[in-house]
This record gives C-alpha cells, sequence and structure tokens, in this order.
C-alpha cells in the first residue's frame, strides 16, 4: 500500500511539476521579448504565482495522499505577507522544502531559498530554478585549477543576480544555516556541538541581512521535528513518517544581533537544540 500510494505521489508530482517549469519558461521567454520594463515586473510576479500554485497542489497531494500529518505551534505575532521575511530552520530531509512551504503558503510572501549549483542540471526543474531567481551557490566545491577567492567571488555574483529582484516584492528567504541535511554521520564528524544539530554557518544569513538590509525586523526561526525516523524523499512520498512537528517563533532583529552575529546565532542554535530534546523526549 504504501509503495502504490509512492509511485502515485510521484507521477501526479512529477506531471504538475512539469507544467508548472514549462510555464516558467514561457513566461521567461515573454520577459525576454517584452520591450516594457512594467511589463517585465507583472510577468515575474506571474512566476511566483507559478509556484504558488505549485505548492497550493503539493498541500492538496499531502492531505488526499497522507503523506504526513503536520502539527504546527505559531507565535502570537509574525510579519505579514506584506513584508519581507528570512526563515531559519534546521535541516533533516528534501521533505523540509515541501512541509515549509505548505507551512507558509497563506501565512509568508513566496519562498525563495539557496540552491546547490548541481542542481542546475536536474532536467526542467533545475534550470527552472535558475529563471524564478533562486540562488544557486557552490557549497565547499571547487572547479579543477579554481582557487578558494575565485570560488566564492562566482558565489557572489550568483547572489547578487538574484539579489536584484528581492526588493521589488515581499519575499521569504528560507536559510538552513547547517548548510546541508543532518545526518549521524555529518554529526560526528564534525565534533558535535549539539545533541541534534549541526553547526550553524553565517555565510547565508549574513547576504541576506544585508541584501535585505532595512526591510527586515526580525528572523522567524523554525524547528522541524519528524516522528520516528527521518523520511527521504521516497519514504515521505509514500507517507511512511506519520507526522512532522513545526514549532515557530520570532526572533527580533536588533542592533546588538546584528553587531554580534555569531555569537546570536550559536544562542539561537544552542535553543533549538534543548527545544529538539524536549520534542523527542
Amino acid at each position: 500500500m504504501h509503495a502504490l500510494r509512492g509511485v502515485v505521489s510521484f507521477a501526479i508530482l512529477f506531471c504538475y511539476t512539469l507544467v508548472g517549469c514549462v510555464t516558467v519558461y514561457v513566461l521567461a521567454l515573454a520577459q525576454f521579448l517584452c520591450p516594457v520594463p512594467s511589463w517585465r515586473k507583472q510577468i515575474r510576479g506571474a512566476n511566483d504565482g507559478v509556484v504558488t500554485a505549485w505548492v497550493f497542489l503539493n498541500e492538496k497531494m499531502c492531505q488526499l495522499l497522507r503523506w504526513i500529518r503536520i502539527e504546527l505551534t505559531l507565535p502570537d505575532t509574525l510579519p505579514t505577507r506584506k513584508e519581507w521575511w528570512i526563515i531559519a530552520s534546521n535541516h533533516q530531509s528534501w521533505a523540509d522544502i515541501v512541509i515549509l512551504e505548505i507551512v507558509f503558503r497563506t501565512l509568508a510572501p513566496p519562498i525563495k531559498f539557496f540552491t546547490k549549483r548541481e542542481l542546475i542540471w536536474v532536467p526542467f526543474l533545475g534550470f527552472g530554478l535558475w529563471l524564478l531567481r533562486f540562488p544557486y551557490v557552490r557549497r565547499g566545491k571547487r572547479e579543477k585549477g579554481q582557487s578558494r577567492q575565485q570560488a566564492q567571488q562566482k558565489n557572489r555574483q550568483e547572489l547578487k543576480r538574484a539579489a536584484q529582484q528581492f526588493h521589488e516584492r515581499p519575499i521569504s528567504l528560507l536559510l538552513f544555516l547547517e548548510g546541508t541535511r543532518y545526518t549521524p554521520i555529518k554529526h560526528t564528524q564534525q565534533r558535535p556541538l549539539y545533541q541534534h544539530l549541526l553547526r550553524p554557518k553565517l555565510g547565508g544569513l549574513a547576504f541576506s541581512l544585508e541584501a535585505l538590509d532595512g526591510e527586515v525586523d526580525r528572523i522567524v526561526n523554525v524547528t522541524v521535528n519528524y516522528e520516528g525516523a527521518v523520511p527521504g524523499f521516497w519514504q515521505f512520498l509514500c507517507g511512511r513518517c506519520r507526522q512532522v512537528t513545526v514549532r515557530v517563533e520570532t526572533i527580533p532583529l536588533t542592533a546588538s544581533f546584528n553587531q554580534n552575529l555569531k555569537k546570536e546565532v550559536l544562542k539561537l542554535w544552542e535553543r533549538k537544540d534543548r527545544v529538539l530534546t524536549t520534542m523527542r523526549s
């Protein structure tokens, strides 16, 4: 039964993802050919609508095919959809992105996230994400003969390209501060500071705060915890994980936070680790 659910889920997901990618390609071509700047801006807005429709279909699929039950805890106040968001979350599975986009679909402006450079070669989806201005970055890998400084410079150029449209309309930047998915092996290799988390990295957050300077007054801190074993994407589509708990809180962006970014992020991660300990006990 689980396998059949996975096959049906994958087939339907593939179909509407393909339709979405083709729509993005057509809109990108129209934007390229359009001579009027204001019209090009409207076309880019339509692209965001394609992503919103994709997330809506994911939500309905999650409900109908019972991928997973989401238990959500929200604070009393959140930024509005007319504001810019920075969302910081722990990262355990590819399913995290689908779950968080479902959670924030009606709460936050469209989500964008940092994407591994290698994913640009994924048929249809990779180039579609590039057209949608998702920032592609090289994570720890350098091309042959390339210095670390050259790799960092290419990352900065890509981030600058993506950031050009960050101020056109409100967006949400989703950051997985650990930089990669948590696994027990990665946890051990890092000489861990935390029981349930990898060490946070500051690059993506520092860039986001700089790119959205003056637009963001708080960080939306998200803690994700799966019941039982963390599902891979196939296990997620098969509905093999019964429940995920998503806890949301807001952290004010004070002058002290910005000036002591590393210290404040380490404190945030310590608190998140304690929350996960409580969830899992």
